[in-house]
């Protein structure tokens, strides 16, 4: 090989070299734009992760709210069908004794007038 041929074959070498570096630039540029993204991203999933986590917590407590609210109808609930059962037997009881006192009654007028006739 003589001197021009080594000559042209580093030109060519060199510009292969600079060729290779633009598209570096290119793929560096790229990838900075996908970390731009990247970035943007993760502050956006931040984002949502903090929101979802307060959802969520406020759920669990409107759940528990509930919940104590429920359970405080049941109890009122409760108290209400006891007393309830109290004055219906109480309304028992008073029926049966006025049953009681006019059967007695009947049977002192029955006494009294004679058995009666249909």
């Amino acid at each position: 090989m003589n001197g021009d041929e080594i000559l042209g074959v580093l030109r060519e070498i060199r510009d292969e070299a600079k060729q290779t570096n633009v598209r570096l630039d290119q793929t560096n540029a790229r990838l900075d734009q996908t970390n731009a993204r990247l970035t943007s991203l993760e502050g956006r999933v931040d984002f949502l992760e903090r929101r979802l986590s307060k959802g969520f917590s406020e759920m669990s407590e409107s759940l528990n709210a509930l919940a104590r609210a429920q359970a405080d109808g049941e109890l009122r609930l409760a108290t209400e069908v006891v007393s309830l059962a109290n004055v219906t037997r109480e309304l028992r009881d008073v029926i049966a004794e006025n049953l009681t006192n006019h059967e007695k009654r009947l049977k002192t007028l029955e006494k009294h007038n004679g058995p009666r006739k249909r």
